[in-house]
């Protein structure tokens, strides 16, 4: 037997539900499941009145749907709301029918799970064909009395504890079997960034820091009445995987009076508390609407949920923290017709999600309970607002999923004629029916297609600040008159006789004239008395701007779009949307003028992890305008703040301060409240600064320390007192001890730092910082793009235009061509990730990320430290490809960035 997507309706009183039934489309909105583990269960939907089987949506009536896990299950219409137009109906799982049954009396014994369950069948008073199992073979004691079986088991069991209070586990339902299983759900390596699409990802984060390690108590060993005894205990239980000091341990107490031994503790530690319960993990939860992140560029990354089922687990990144974590499918709303989600509630634990996600499903039942009223009165206000209440009649398009409104000029759209379409894209007309087409009479940004002003007279107005005198426009010609612009700066522009001249309004005299004089176009303009002069002038190869003392270019226009010059002079203000020297971007207010930004590249000689630390912090600095001795000085700061690793990922030990510098905001935080979070502080000052780099690396806090020197940090105690004195200091150990007494401002002095700065300097002085033309090409020559970065049509042919985070390149034999490592770096992922396949992450010294997707087969590993040049993959056309190819990328924010604005044209560092 088949179904096809539609759902199917049986006569009232049918008890044979193997044939097809009855197919109902008429739906006014799509209908939804809502099922949560070891809860609510539910199909609704809101039919219309005039729908053809409206009269057999009644009370008790059965209905069939396909659920997310494919198979087709039934519900019986449980309330009805019937207004006259539109019929809402609510439909519980139909196995649920077996709580109409009842159980008087059931004591179960030191008896496992499953032989809970079957006595649970067993001892219900009137015979039904239901099946109660399960997996579990833990022993409980259990009983029931007066009560209906699934309330017994997961609702109100008359005062007492439920089943699943008592045993754990999860209650699966599926036809006419209840079976209590561990847990629903199972890994499959689902991931998601919920830093994704904010608007469509809801996160909730407990404030209770987890426990890492456990105090466990078990029972008390039996022995004589009066023998005090003290029960058995495993103390400091670690949690698995996790590196745990003294500094961050944090302990919970766990009793369990049924372990009788210190192995029991243990075994009862490993699959409950660690295990099942995870209590050393962040408590989490979300909710994801897929509706919503349907209209986002990410979603077809989310295309693979679909097959998501209850209790599944998805492993994520957190909004904020960015910490990784792990939860499960705790609640589902689904498209039934549709075949997708509608909205998926997760959560680390049940227990969590249901408790912070309870209002919200509250007021979620509420608002189903409303809609019809809502609905109906939103249409009628809607067609008496818009059409003045007796002319023209309102459709919603299309009825299921609406997405624009029409005005009709019959209340039938089969004979409707003059249409009226409202949607994101603008107001358009049909003089054709619904079906169009129609052509924009006002864009969406609220401006008059002028092909629609056809009828009335256009005379004597303002438009936009030119004035039409006694004319008469036709065409695309003024005939017979002057047109002209007034400025807001008293003067105008006259458009006469294929000339334009700037006048003054007052005096009518022209000050500047634009002309063309064969292949030149030049602007003039007045030079006092004594004529006209060139201002600007552009021909096929050279633009000249003339001046006189103030400014000048000379340039050649070698291509479009990019003007070069051997030599241009400013005086006074330029101003730019961005400057970048060598291919490098200079960023306002973070210093400059020392030969820009370092790209990523060590020079020979610097190897340990502690000199490519440093050599990090050097040339950032220098790039951002200090003087190396100024750069040695802050470095043998460094070296004292966090040590001789010089890792700038460093928390101070039992103190609030954290980073390279050790940031402290306990006392006077230059941004916000005090806190002894030095991590947070960090963030915090970065997101005033503007930083948006992963604020673990050097380079990040680098840019926090310039940031930090001109907003407050710097106190000018001793020489140099301003920070441009300290940026342009000559001697070291003057430098360390300027930097220690006016940043970072210790109680007492720390004379060696001067000694260490010394080192540096003699270490790296004479080395060489690469700032440009370091990075190569993933593959060999000769190389083909075949798709640049940017947005582009799609190319699995649904016609809609979509962002490409990358360029494309080809090359080689296909599967056999090598990928190399476009600089040095350190891997951060490398497997399989939706629609990139086989895909490689690279975090570079620089904070620079690069990406290279779809390989045939991977080289590298997570972790692995690779150089330039590295072979890391083989060519390929896995997850989301048409043909064997590279997607190569460079970002921000990796390694799972939340914006396109992170990615970056690699052309902007390789020329292809």
């Amino acid at each position: 037997m088949s179904f096809s997507e539609d759902l199917y309706i049986y006569d009232l009183g049918e008890t044979d539900f193997t044939h097809n039934g009855f197919p109902i489309v008429d739906f006014w909105e799509e209908p939804e499941i809502n099922r949560q583990i070891n809860g609510r269960y539910a199909l609704t939907g809101l039919y219309m009145k005039e729908g053809q089987l409206s009269e057999l949506i009644v009370k008790d009536a059965v209905i069939r749907a396909q659920v997310p896990d494919r198979t087709w299950q039934l519900f019986r219409i449980a309330t009805i709301k019937d207004d006259g137009e539109y019929i809402q109906f609510t439909a519980r799982f139909k196995g649920l029918d077996v709580n109409r049954n009842f159980i008087d009396n059931m004591i179960a014994k030191n008896q496992t799970v499953t032989s809970i369950m079957r006595m649970i069948g067993e001892s219900l008073e009137f015979s039904q064909n239901y099946q109660f199992l399960s997996n579990m073979g833990s022993q409980h004691q259990f009983t029931i009395k007066q009560n209906h079986p699934i309330d017994a088991i997961i609702g109100s069991n008359s005062g007492n504890q439920n089943l699943i209070s008592v045993v754990g586990g999860e209650l699966d339902m599926y036809g006419n079997t209840f079976y209590l299983k561990e847990q629903l759900g199972n890994d499959n390596g689902f991931r998601i960034d919920f830093g994704i699409n904010l608007e469509s990802i809801v996160e909730i984060i407990s404030e209770e820091e987890p426990p890492n390690t456990l105090y466990l108590i078990g029972a008390t060993p039996e022995g004589d009445y009066d023998e005090e005894r003290e029960p058995i205990t495993l103390k400091y239980l670690e949690a698995p995987g996790m590196v745990i000091t003294d500094e961050n341990r944090v302990i919970a107490t766990y009793t369990n009076e049924n372990c009788k031994t210190v192995a029991e503790l243990k075994e009862w530690a490993d699959t409950e508390l660690f295990g099942r319960q995870k209590v050393h993990m962040q408590k989490s939860a979300h909710e994801i609407s897929l509706v919503d992140l349907a209209n986002t560029l990410e979603y077809k990354d989310y295309l693979a949920y679909v097959e998501l089922q209850l209790g599944d687990l998805i492993h994520g990144t957190l909004q904020r923290s960015r910490k990784n974590v792990t939860e499960r499918v705790i609640e589902y709303t689904w498209y039934p017709r549709l075949k997708e989600y509608k909205k998926l509630g997760t959560g680390s634990s049940v227990d969590y999600y249901t408790e912070k996600a309870e209002s919200k499903i509250n007021t979620l039942l509420k608002k189903i309970d409303h809609n019809t009223d809502f609905l109906k009165e939103s249409i009628i206000n809607a067609t008496q607002l818009i059409t003045g209440n007796d002319k023209g009649h309102i459709m919603f398009w299309p009825k299921n999923r609406p997405r624009e409104l029409r005005i009709m000029d019959t209340d039938d759209a089969n004979t409707a004629k003059y249409v009226w379409r409202f949607n994101l894209g603008g107001l358009g007309h049909s003089s054709n029916g619904v079906d169009g087409p129609f052509p924009l009479a006002i864009t969406q940004d609220g401006k008059i297609v002028a092909d629609y002003i056809l009828a009335g007279v256009l005379r004597a107005i303002d438009i936009i600040g030119v004035n039409i005198y006694g004319s008469m426009i036709s065409g695309a010609e003024i005939i017979g008159s002057v047109l002209k612009s007034i400025g807001p700066y008293g003067n105008q522009v006259v458009i006469d006789g294929g000339g334009y001249a700037f006048e003054d309004t007052q005096t009518g005299q022209v000050i500047a004239k634009l002309h063309n004089n064969g292949n030149v176009l030049a602007l003039e303009r007045k030079r006092n008395n004594s004529g006209f002069n060139d201002l600007l002038s552009f021909s096929d190869d050279l633009a000249v701007l003339m001046h006189q003392n103030f400014f000048e270019i000379n340039a050649p226009i070698t291509r479009m779009q990019k003007l070069e010059a051997q030599s241009a002079v400013i005086d006074g203000r330029l101003d730019v949307d961005s400057i970048y020297i060598n291919g490098v971007q200079l960023i306002p207010g973070q210093g400059g003028g020392g030969g820009g930004d370092w790209n990523g590249t060590y020079p020979p000689g610097v190897t340990s992890s502690a000199d490519k630390f440093a050599w990090q912090a050097w040339a950032i600095l220098i790039g951002k305008g200090y003087s190396k001795q100024a750069a040695a000085g802050i470095l043998g700061n460094i070296q004292g703040e966090v040590g001789p690793a010089m890792n700038p990922d460093m928390s101070q030990v039992g103190g609030p301060a954290y980073g390279a510098v050790q940031w402290d905001g306990s006392a006077y935080p230059l941004v916000g409240s005090p806190t002894w979070n030095g991590r947070e502080y960090v963030q915090r000052l970065m997101s005033s600064a503007g930083i948006t780099k992963d604020y673990t690396t050097m380079s990040a806090q680098m840019d926090l320390l310039d940031w930090c020197m001109y907003n407050g940090q710097w106190i000018g105690a001793v020489s140099p007192t301003t920070v441009a004195g300290f940026k342009s200091i000559s001697d070291v150990s003057q430098a360390a001890h300027a930097f220690e007494r006016n940043f970072e401002r210790p109680a007492v002095a720390h004379p060696e730092r001067e000694g260490w700065a010394v080192t540096w300097y003699n270490k790296f002085k004479d080395l060489e910082i690469s700032t440009g033309g370091a990075w190569r090409a993933p593959i060999d020559n000769p190389i083909t793009v075949t798709s640049e970065f940017g947005w582009r049509t799609d190319p699995f042919g649904s016609g809609e235009q979509e962002f490409h985070n990358a360029i494309d390149l080809v090359g080689g034999t296909g599967s056999t061509t090598n990928i190399y490592a476009s600089g040095d770096g350190t891997v951060v992922f490398a497997g399989y990730e939706n629609s990139y396949g086989n895909y490689v992450i690279i975090k570079h010294a620089n904070g620079l990320f690069t990406g290279y997707a779809h390989n045939s087969s991977l080289s590298v590993a997570n972790g692995d430290v690779v150089t330039q040049g590295q072979k890391i993959a083989n060519m390929g056309s896995t997850g989301s490809s048409t043909n064997p190819h590279t997607h190569f990328q460079f970002f921000r924010n990796g390694p799972w960035p939340s914006s396109s604005s992170d990615f970056i044209n690699p052309r902007e560092y390789i020329n292809f």
